[in-house]
């Protein structure tokens, strides 16, 4: 599942103001090690957590019996991959998996049917995949797994 666009949108909105706010006025400058001063390391970090702190808000969720489980998963130096299990969907469904965690290098989402594996990625973060349920054309069940990599 993807963050929808107005959330987005508003954590944009509160990052520029809070680097807004916290700009100075200028006068002296205090620069750490690699040319970065100390508020601009406090803005980026404050930004790096509103981002954060949305995508860690996703719950895990099952619209027509769908389940995922272990959920939610956290990656982490021991155990960089997780073994999921996708099941109590109606029987003769074709279950797929979308999200938003290869493209960010995350997590990487592999597998078919019941049995899928979640594999740390190179970059620590969150993010959320989403399974689906589809008997014919018609979806008969979602779950959502949200994923967070500490490797």
């Amino acid at each position: 599942m993807l963050i929808p666009k107005a959330p987005q949108f508003f954590l944009t909105f509160v990052a520029a103001a809070v680097l807004a706010g916290c700009s100075g006025s200028g006068g002296s400058s205090s620069l750490q090690p690699g040319g970065v001063s100390p508020d601009a390391q406090s803005h980026s970090t404050i930004t790096q957590s509103l981002a954060q702190n949305v995508i860690d808000d996703a719950k895990c969720t099952s619209t027509g019996g769908l389940t995922v489980a272990p959920c939610p998963v956290k990656l982490t130096p021991t155990t960089e991959t997780v073994d999921l299990i996708v099941s109590g969907g109606p029987k003769g469904g074709t279950i797929t998996e979308i999200d938003n965690c290869t493209a960010n290098t995350i997590a990487a989402v592999t597998g078919s049917g019941e049995n899928w594996v979640a594999t740390a990625g190179n970059n620590k973060g969150a993010c959320v995949a989403t399974f689906t349920e589809t008997k014919g054309k018609k979806t008969v069940g979602t779950a959502t797994l949200p994923i967070k990599n500490k490797v």
